[in-house]
Order: C-alpha cells, then structure tokens, then sequence
C-alpha cells in the first residue's frame, strides 16, 4: 500500500504484515531473540518506508542496530 491508504479499504492487496511493533516491544524481542547492543537509530535514520508516509506521520519506522550474541562454545 501506499502513503494514501487510511484503512484497511484503501489496500489493493492483501498486507504483508503479521505484527506491527512499537519500540518497548521490538526491543524485546530483539533481546529475547539474543541481540545486544542494541542502539535506537529512529531519530537519525530514515528509510524508503519512512520518507514514503512522512506526510502521513512523523516516523512510520522504528530503526534498531544491534548485534547477535555469539553462542558460547
């Protein structure tokens, strides 16, 4: 879908989406799924999605850097 859809009406295909996040949740799950050093990049990033629905809102993406946890040997 586009920056124009305000709804579910407005899709011409059927979402891609099976969760959205918000950052308290997508910091834990990113934790629980063993990545560290985790740094919100949301403030000073942007993506394709984020300049597509800026005039919709403000940050439509949450963007975290982080690392995966080596398994100890």
């Amino acid at each position: 879908c586009g920056p124009t859809a305000q709804g579910p009406d407005d899709l011409r295909a059927a979402s891609d989406h099976q969760i959205l996040f918000d950052r308290p949740l997508l910091l834990a799950a990113l934790r629980d799924a063993h990545f560290v050093d985790l740094i919100d990049l949301t403030e000073t990033t942007t993506d394709r999605h984020t300049e597509a629905w800026s005039e919709v809102v403000d940050r439509y993406s949450i963007v975290i850097e982080g690392r995966k946890r080596a398994h100890p040997s």
